[in-house]
């Protein structure tokens, strides 16, 4: 049992990095009654988030609601009415929001038992539905490929048109040579 200051240092600096965070993600590691994420799958979850800016904090629901109502964040992020043993996903300033989220979300279908309730992304809140397109949205490199080919498609197809008759040509001259 955590003594009344260790509960306050809990929430003094999970508000500190609420209030640093672009994104903020509420998940669920184990559910009530039923065995959770093992060590050896949790330190794995915090490598990968580490390694993109993003750290996992376990607290009670309690203490993460205070620090969510001190940081200023959205009443619908409600973490009495989640399920389960919590943790928070709290990803830095600097760090790439659609990397963390696909990265959770790979996680979620390795390791059936996590499960995400939502995000505070930017300020706004997104429910667990939102979260899985955000998650599946194709990185930025291939909406560029796709961009760009889009963009040089119809360019292709005109080159193909106008060297088509260059070819007729030829071919007519081939055969009249013959």
């Amino acid at each position: 049992m955590k003594t009344k200051q260790q509960k306050q240092t809990i929430v003094k600096e999970l508000t500190a990095k609420f209030k640093a965070a672009n994104m903020i993600a509420f998940t669920a590691f184990a559910k009530a009654g039923e065995k959770g994420l093992s060590v050896s799958q949790t330190q794995t979850l915090k490598r990968a988030l580490r390694a993109v800016g993003g750290e996992f904090v376990v607290a009670k629901k309690r203490l993460v609601n205070l620090a969510r109502q001190m940081a200023g964040l959205t009443d619908e992020v409600d973490t009495s009415h989640f399920v389960g043993s919590i943790g928070v996903v709290v990803g830095e300033a600097g760090a790439d929001s659609l990397r963390l989220a696909k990265d959770l979300h790979g996680f979620t279908k390795i390791n059936p038992v996590f499960q995400i309730f939502g995000a505070v992304l930017d300020g706004r809140y997104i429910d667990q539905a939102s979260f899985i397109t955000l998650a599946k949205t194709p990185s930025r490199e291939v909406l560029l490929g796709r961009l760009f080919g889009m963009l040089q498609y119809p360019l292709s197809g005109l080159v193909n048109v106008l060297q088509g008759n260059m070819r007729n040509l030829v071919v007519v001259l081939a055969n009249i040579k013959k």
